[in-house]
């Protein structure tokens, strides 16, 4: 599986080197004609039987794939702010499954919305449910991905003199609660 700077995402038989199926991420979300400044830039995630990036377009976020056909599964709110170029990670909280996926600072195009930090979605990998955001961190152009530390805990790095975030992702109830470490 493999995606390419202009939004070409391919899953290609690995003994006869042809594509099984081939999606345009950024087209077939309405991206528009001006890419991302560095492209699309991450790597699928596989996680059983789909495959998950990130559209960087104003009508999707997160979007799953079948991983053997390319059949969209499930599409995830846009974000309001720009992507990041952090490739989609899986964490454990509380022992179960999260995405986490990390957009910039930078609003996106056709958002009426005040400047926010950069935020970390915590998204149900199956469903691509939003369950938790962390809304702390100012970084306009993420790259290195999520660190799981345990118990929760997740840090988040930026490049360019950006800093860090440490912080905590706990269930209790029905909802999650963000605690910035």
């Amino acid at each position: 599986y493999t995606c390419g700077s202009f939004g070409d995402v391919y899953c290609v038989n690995i003994k006869t080197h042809q594509p099984v199926w081939n999606k345009n991420v950024w087209k077939d979300f309405n991206g528009g004609d001006k890419y991302p400044s560095w492209g699309i830039s991450q790597n699928p995630l596989i996680y059983g039987d789909m495959m998950i990036i990130e559209s960087q377009t104003n009508e999707a976020g997160g979007v799953a794939y079948d991983k053997l056909t390319g059949a969209v599964k499930w599409v995830s709110e846009p974000f309001p702010t720009n992507a990041g170029y952090v490739s989609p990670k899986i964490v454990k909280i509380g022992g179960e499954d999260h995405l986490v996926m990390i957009s910039s600072s930078k609003i996106r195009r056709g958002f009426d919305v005040p400047k926010p930090a950069g935020t970390v979605f915590g998204i149900d990998p199956k469903t691509g449910k939003f369950l938790w955001s962390y809304n702390g961190w100012q970084c306009d152009i993420p790259v290195p991905n999520v660190a799981e530390i345990g118990d929760g805990r997740l840090l988040v790095m930026g490049g360019y003199r950006s800093g860090s975030a440490m912080f905590k992702v706990e269930k209790k109830g029905d909802t999650y609660v963000v605690t910035e470490l």
